[in-house]
């Protein structure tokens, strides 16, 4: 089994009792509307990048990806940030 999977089990149990999903849902919300963007909440799962949660703004200029999707680490400043806490 591994992490992610067990990890995310946990966090739906954890969402049906806690508020903190909703509260992450309201803020990258209001984040991408008052940046006009794109938001996203990201992890990093079996070294990729996982999207756990995003929001559109009103001015974004690119197509969003789907929550759960996901993705090679991308070689940008957000790659080198999701990469940030992974030991040497």
């Amino acid at each position: 089994m591994i992490l992610g999977y067990r990890a995310g089990r946990i966090g739906l149990a954890y969402g049906k009792q806690a508020k903190f999903e909703q509260h992450m849902r309201e803020a990258i919300g209001r984040l991408a509307n008052d940046l006009g963007e794109v938001v996203e909440v990201n992890i990093v799962d079996r070294w990729q990048q996982l999207i756990l949660m995003t929001a559109t703004g009103k001015d974004h200029s690119y197509l969003r990806a789907t929550a759960g999707s996901l993705f090679p680490i991308p070689q940008t400043a957000s790659g080198l940030l999701l990469m940030e806490d992974v030991s040497k």
